[in-house]
């Protein structure tokens, strides 16, 4: 009986809960092929047998999914046939008894679903996995790519500019297309940082076009011009790359010339008296580093802060304090939009007036007496402050602008910040053909990806042609640079259909800032945003709630997008499930 009361509770919901139109035209799935199982997908879609992936294709036709996006590589592992792969041992249809994409296309088609395998195009794995898959040997190691520090990293990617890996992409395509499949999306089509890129085929190839090897622009901008911006690259972002990297993404968006400094080389060897020093995210600095700090500044030096080093200060407020113009006293903001306003007219400040800013902040709460409070926030807390000590200068930006952050008016600033340090020792003419060097070194990288899309799409019209092509991409403008993914770029010159941003957000507020961009002179119809069915919860990968993707899907919805994604049905809970066979259900079923 209880049974029943429940099918009946679900029938009148089903009956009484008014049917949302269906506008969008493509409702899509991610089918996960590697990573965590969890306790609602304990089997990837190519482990399964022909009755599971009946039952599988069954489910999500129940509820209203009309495109599968099944992956179609992950670490070492082809989920498709191939003949070429360079890590022979992880070609899963040598090793089944059924070829699982076939059969999923098959199953998906009786019931009139597409199946748009997406497919890990740059990046090959981690490095284990791959390893194995191999072998024991990686194959062909100059194809992989290197970071700055010429070390391949943890997970292993392709060189874009490297001939023999577009060779080898384009003939796994020509593979692919061996299936009836309904179209291709291209993931992973970027570098993995904008550390990344530094392979002696690609240094090779920019240095022909540009006279400068790109290591050596990393390594000694010296050699064109000391005006620099020295950074302190800390020794705790040691296996943190992603500090790195969105600090260099930062500079190459504003411009800057720079130098980065490992603080086992000694900041203040290599520093000119009257130089310009950033440091970022470095909340514990040593008492030795804050005393070189100290005199550098009082005797003339100058100095940018991002995010306040509030660790330090509890115990080194009386020699950080007077750098900063700042009282020990200290709060943590947790990651959130905030209004930011001018407060005080200045050099750094003129022609800014402002606007939302999204990030964390490990801030200090309260200024010296002499300490200028340049902007603020809408809560009064004190954004970004100028303090001078003796004959140099300190700017303390109180709020993360690396990590997670967003919005234009602290970029803004940092630039205007740097432009007004440098000012000083502008005479120098070096430091404009390094900022044009680096410049080129970032379109040099976008180049490389965007090339290899326009030769997928080549490959499709030789092979397949009509069929259409996608992308995942980034779902913000910072991300360019990041990750050097002109994704607009290829929208334009029609080198892809439809791109599918990773709109992967805990609210609907930080998805429509995204779209915003995203919308801007792209049409709608080109896009298919995704959105995630996952939320971090104290360390913990668990569903959302039906809350959040309905007000999502609510936000997708009715506005002329091509369609919506969800990632991935490794969390598609049963209320998740349920609340989309509701929503999508349609007036025949």
């Amino acid at each position: 009986m209880k049974y029943l009361a429940l099918c009946l509770l679900a029938l009148v919901t089903l009956l009484t809960t008014p049917v949302v139109a269906q506008d969008l035209e493509s409702r899509g799935l991610f089918l996960a092929s590697t990573g965590p199982r969890s306790e609602y997908a304990r089997t990837f879609w190519w482990e399964m047998d022909r009755p599971q992936l009946r039952q599988l294709v069954d489910s999500v036709a129940t509820a209203g999914i009309n495109e599968l996006y099944p992956s179609a590589y992950g670490h070492g592992n082809y989920f498709f046939h191939t003949d070429h792969a360079i890590f022979p041992k992880g070609v899963i249809t040598k090793k089944r008894d059924i070829d699982p994409l076939a059969v999923l296309i098959e199953e998906a088609h009786a019931q009139d679903i597409k199946v748009i395998p997406f497919f890990p195009f740059l990046v090959a794995g981690g490095a284990p996995y791959v390893i194995q898959s191999a072998g024991g040997t990686l194959p062909h190691p100059d194809w992989f790519g290197v970071d700055n520090q010429e070390r391949q990293g943890k997970t292993l990617s392709f060189d874009p500019a490297h001939p023999e890996v577009r060779a080898y992409l384009q003939q796994l395509v020509i593979d692919l297309l061996a299936y009836d499949i309904d179209g291709l999306m291209l993931d992973y089509i970027r570098y993995l940082g904008s550390h990344m890129g530094y392979t002696p085929t690609a240094r090779k190839a920019f240095e022909a076009q540009q006279g400068a090897d790109p290591l050596e622009l990393y390594r000694q901008p010296e050699k064109w011009s000391t005006n620099v911006v020295y950074c302190l690259e800390p020794d705790s972002w040691a296996g943190k790359d992603w500090y790195l990297s969105s600090l260099l993404t930062t500079l190459n968006r504003i411009g800057a010339p720079f130098k980065m400094v490992p603080e086992a080389e000694g900041l203040f060897d290599v520093v000119p008296a009257n130089g310009t020093v950033l440091i970022a995210c470095y909340y514990d600095l040593p008492e030795d580093l804050i005393k070189k700090l100290h005199h550098f500044v009082s005797e003339g030096g100058n100095v940018i802060f991002l995010d306040a080093p509030t660790t330090a200060m509890k115990s080194h407020a009386d020699t950080l304090g007077p750098i900063l113009g700042m009282k020990a006293r200290s709060r943590y903001a947790a990651p959130q939009t905030r209004d930011l306003r001018v407060e005080h007219v200045h050099p750094v400040t003129e022609g800014i007036e402002g606007g939302a800013v999204t990030g964390s902040a490990n801030a200090l709460a309260e200024p010296l007496e002499d300490t200028t409070v340049l902007a603020r926030f809408s809560d009064e807390a004190p954004a970004l402050l100028l303090n001078f000590l003796g004959e140099g200068r300190s700017l303390l930006f109180n709020f993360d602008l690396l990590l997670n952050y967003d919005g234009d008016a602290g970029i803004a600033l940092l630039d205007t910040s740097v432009d007004w340090f440098l000012s000083e020792r502008a005479a120098e003419p070096g430091a404009q053909e390094l900022i044009a060097l680096n410049a080129a070194w970032t379109q040099f990288r976008c180049d490389q990806v965007t090339e290899v899309v326009a030769l997928v799409r080549e490959t499709l019209q030789a092979h397949r042609p009509g069929l259409l092509l996608g992308a995942a991409t980034t779902p913000r403008e910072f991300h360019v640079n990041h990750v050097f993914q002109e994704w607009k770029t290829w929208i334009a010159r029609d080198y892809i259909d439809v791109v599918y941003p990773m709109d992967y957000f805990g609210s609907t507020e930080a998805l429509s800032s995204a779209l915003a961009w995203q919308t801007e002179g792209v049409d709608k119809s080109r896009i298919v945003p995704l959105l995630a069915l996952y939320r971090r919860d104290g360390g913990k990968t668990v569903p959302v709630t039906t809350d959040t993707l309905q007000s999502q899907l609510d936000r997708v919805s009715g506005q002329g997008f091509a369609g919506v994604g969800l990632f991935s049905n490794q969390r598609l809970s049963p209320e998740l499930d349920e609340m989309l066979k509701i929503r999508w259900a349609t007036e025949t079923k």
